[in-house]
């Protein structure tokens, strides 16, 4: 959905002006995740083709297309950028923070909360 993608697009655009703004490496820049959080939706949703659940923003089977829906922007796997009430709990904040290719340099970390900070 153009919602979907546009708040995706404005959180890259912000963490751009943010490494540009306070000269921030590119390696420490390509840490940092963007996430969008939909505190009012399920990660799924019901299908009335085939009356069972799948998952939302994520590529519907061909025999489950609706009308207006599966747009050709709408990808086949999850790139995880979007939370949504039953998935952002302690465990997923877990994972984000084991993760290796977001783990920041304590002088990463000190640098970038500073400037967080400071906007």
């Amino acid at each position: 959905s153009t919602i979907r993608r546009h708040a995706l697009t404005q959180l890259q655009n912000h963490k751009e002006i943010f490494g540009f703004e306070f000269q921030l490496a590119k390696a420490t820049l390509d840490k940092m995740t963007e996430h969008v959080v939909w505190p009012n939706l399920q990660h799924t949703e019901y299908c009335k083709s085939c009356k069972t659940e799948h998952r939302r923003f994520i590529r519907k089977p061909d025999k489950c297309k609706e009308r207006g829906s599966n747009a050709s922007k709408v990808t086949y796997g999850d790139d995880e950028s979007h939370l949504f009430d039953d998935t952002f709990n302690k465990e997923w904040l877990e994972k984000l923070m084991q993760s290796e290719e977001a783990c920041l340099n304590e002088q990463e970390w000190r640098s970038s909360l500073l400037h967080f900070l400071l906007m």
